[in-house]
């Protein structure tokens, strides 16, 4: 099991105010990861559900807390 928190680990929000848009780096890694079936990955964020629902839509092989 892989547990990434994604706020000041994954990712730095330089500009909090802007809507969430999925890192392009942060999903291509996520996809690698997700993508080997013996991960089970987990990204953890206290972003709202609905930038969290996009992450999910990028990479459907991954958690999300």
């Amino acid at each position: 099991m892989i547990l990434l928190d994604l706020e000041d680990t994954l990712w730095v929000r330089e500009h909090p105010q802007i809507s969430f848009e999925p890192p392009d780096g942060v999903v291509e890694i996520l996809r690698v990861l997700g993508r080997d079936k013996r991960n089970r990955v987990w990204v953890l964020s206290g972003l709202p559900r609905g930038a969290l629902e996009k992450m999910g839509k990028e990479v459907p092989e991954i958690g999300l807390v």
